[in-house]
């Protein structure tokens, strides 16, 4: 290990916490119907199962052509109910929130949807990406 590195290994804390950001995704249009659930690695929509007990702090979604006529909500749902949104307004492609604070416990399944809140319509855009972020 170079000196740089065990200076740095030695700044960190003892209860230094654990990110890790959970990827979602799907190239496909939002449908008429307002809403579309989003996959994860593997292309699948079963939801992650939690490991360990933790906090969902932040989420963002970033699509690929902003959508002028609608609006939608990157749902993010634990258990099979939504638990905190990131807006995505008209007329742009992405948005983020760092100030989420929803606890997580071992056992627990998260999932990620874009609903449309306003508009009708299939969305203009084709391509989604959201990321979840919980620390441990």
């Amino acid at each position: 290990m170079s000196a740089a590195d065990k200076t740095k290994l030695d700044s960190v804390s003892s209860g230094a916490s654990l990110v890790h950001d959970y990827q979602f995704g799907r190239s496909t249009q939002v449908p008429g119907g307002g809403s579309l659930q989003l996959v994860g690695p593997g292309d699948t929509t079963v939801p992650v199962r939690i490991n360990r007990v933790g906090v969902i702090t932040g989420a963002s979604i970033e699509v690929d052509a902003a959508d002028g006529a609608r609006t939608y909500d990157l749902q993010v749902w634990q258990n099979g109910a939504s638990v905190a949104t990131v807006t995505l307004a008209s007329g742009t492609t992405g948005n983020s929130r760092s100030n989420i604070n929803v606890a997580v416990a071992v056992g627990d399944l998260i999932s990620a949807y874009l609903v449309r809140t306003a508009g009708v319509g299939a969305s203009t855009f084709a391509n989604e990406h959201a990321m979840v972020e919980i620390k441990f």
